[in-house]
């Protein structure tokens, strides 16, 4: 609420003894002033991400090989087939494993014990070190690995990817299927099954060893 400006033209060869001024009220609601603002997280820990492509790409490998590519990660390996991950030279019951959120103990057993997780089910893959660990629950003073797994899908098709791979010095074969659909239940699609079907085989079987390699090394 205020007042508007007013202009007075006065004469001042006109004697004048009492001059009265009186100035228009105006008033005038200003919209509401709303101030937003976003909060920006600072990253204390120091965390690498292995992609759905990575993973593709690494098909032949198991779970802990294709994290032997992450910085300060490298790998326990116990025969064909068996690995864990060590992440800054702790592993088994030093480092913790979560699968969609739930943790994974198999690693903490033994040497010859690997992480029971086929990583073409999962979307991604992080690895966590540092004290950003500490946000999860558990015994890690190595680190924390997370997995991330695949969305649903959103449109009504039946979704099928299958591969194949082969390995000498050892003979490894190994094949790959997952298979995912969605129904539909009253006027909206409805989700069947909850997460892809993943299979995967695997037959390991010791040779002599030859110089004539295979399939993918």
């Amino acid at each position: 609420m205020g007042s508007d400006p007013k202009r007075v033209l006065i004469d001042l060869e006109i004697p004048i003894k009492f001059l009265e001024l009186e100035l228009l009220h105006s008033e005038e609601h200003l919209g509401t002033v709303v101030l937003t603002g976003e909060a920006y997280k600072v990253a204390v820990e120091k965390q690498e991400t292995v992609n759905a492509k990575g993973i593709q790409n690494n098909a032949n490998k198991s779970f802990s090989d294709i994290l032997e590519w992450v910085s300060g990660v490298s790998v326990l390996k116990t025969g064909t087939g068996i690995s864990k991950p060590i992440i800054q030279g702790l592993y088994g019951n030093r480092i913790t494993i979560l699968n969609n959120e739930v943790a994974q103990s198999g690693q903490r057993w033994g040497n010859d014990h690997s992480p029971e997780i086929d990583p073409l089910s999962v979307e991604k893959i992080t690895v966590i070190k540092g004290v950003g660990a500490l946000e999860y629950p558990g015994s890690h003073l190595g680190g924390v690995i997370l997995t991330e797994p695949k969305d649903l899908a959103e449109d009504l098709h039946l979704h099928f990817r299958a591969s194949y791979f082969l390995e000498s010095n050892g003979v490894k074969n190994g094949a790959n299927f997952q298979i995912g659909h969605k129904g539909v239940g009253g006027c909206k699609p409805t989700p069947k099954k909850l997460s892809p079907l993943s299979i995967r085989m695997a037959v390991a079987k010791l040779e002599e060893q030859t110089t004539s390699k295979l399939g993918i090394v």
